[in-house]
């Protein structure tokens, strides 16, 4: 077997560039970001970027704790292994190693008036993630099965060539804002029903 030294990417930024990118980020009026969608970069006042994040703090859904949980998530979640079905080797690699709490952050919607941040909560290596990775694996064969079920924008586009509306019938779009905290818990948790 023969081992070949993995090759680089040819950089895409001249040397000036890079220097001016460093500047640019440790300059502590300006916010430098990856833009939601695209592969863009955003530069933001740090003043601004911190007022729209605390717009979006002021939202009801959001509160603050007085405790870090991860502790109590660890146990929880560690019992809750303990007392399934698993192989006790699938039990090892389930329980979380050294979790850390999620961690949250922005992104600007460079496509959308007045560039709105998105919220995005990365939870690698949190309490549920080993947890979260081998329930997906489990239902990832089902994905798609449903009648409903849109794979990509691709996909999206030519399911609407194949619908025709007639003289009175209109089509409307939804842009649904912070969906996982307004989805009622209990009522997904317990509802048999499916949405149509």
């Amino acid at each position: 077997m023969v081992l070949k030294r993995a090759v680089l990417p040819t950089p895409n930024l001249t040397r000036e560039e890079k220097c001016a990118l460093l500047s640019l980020r440790k300059n502590p009026d300006i916010t430098v970001l990856k833009a939601d969608e695209g592969n863009a970069i955003v530069l933001l006042n740090t003043m601004d970027y911190h007022r729209k994040v605390q717009d979006l703090l002021q939202d009801p859904e959001h509160r603050t704790i007085t405790r870090d949980p991860t502790e109590a998530l660890v146990r929880e979640t560690t019992s809750l292994i303990k007392k399934s079905l698993a192989s006790s080797e699938a039990n090892r690699n389930l329980v979380p190693q050294a979790p850390v709490p999620p961690r949250l952050y922005w992104l600007p919607k460079i496509h959308t008036e007045g560039a709105p941040l998105r919220p995005i909560v990365s939870a690698i290596r949190e309490p549920t993630y080993n947890l979260a990775r081998h329930l997906t694996g489990i239902l990832v064969p089902f994905v798609g099965s449903c009648e409903y079920h849109i794979k990509n924008s691709a996909e999206f586009v030519k399911t609407l060539r194949n619908i025709r509306l007639d003289n009175q019938g209109i089509l409307v779009g939804f842009d649904v804002i912070s969906l996982f905290t307004k989805v009622p818990i209990k009522d997904t948790a317990t509802s048999p029903t499916t949405v149509r």
